[in-house]
């Protein structure tokens, strides 16, 4: 997180940014990883936010979650990457 630089004035804000770690739709449909090959790389980036103690933020569209077509399997990956950044939160 950080706070908002407004450039035309050149000033920081009190606008603080929470940029996102990742969309789920990423691994599925660009990288076509299959939901049980996504979560390694998924957990590989909760990892990579920790270590300079960032907050993990992930986008989750409600259509990947329905267990349907090319989505099945992707709530079981959303439930252990939820439970595995809750078990890797920073102090």
């Amino acid at each position: 997180s950080f706070m908002f630089y407004n450039l035309l004035t050149e000033e920081e804000t009190t606008l603080t940014i929470h940029p996102n770690t990742f969309m789920e739709g990423t691994f599925i449909e660009d990288l076509q990883l299959t939901p049980q090959n996504a979560l390694p790389k998924m957990k590989q980036l909760v990892d990579e936010v920790k270590k300079v103690n960032g907050h993990f933020i992930s986008i989750w569209h409600n259509h990947s979650l329905s267990n349907q077509n090319e989505w099945t399997g992707l709530k079981e990956v959303h439930n252990a990457i939820a439970a595995y950044a809750a078990a890797h939160k920073n102090p």
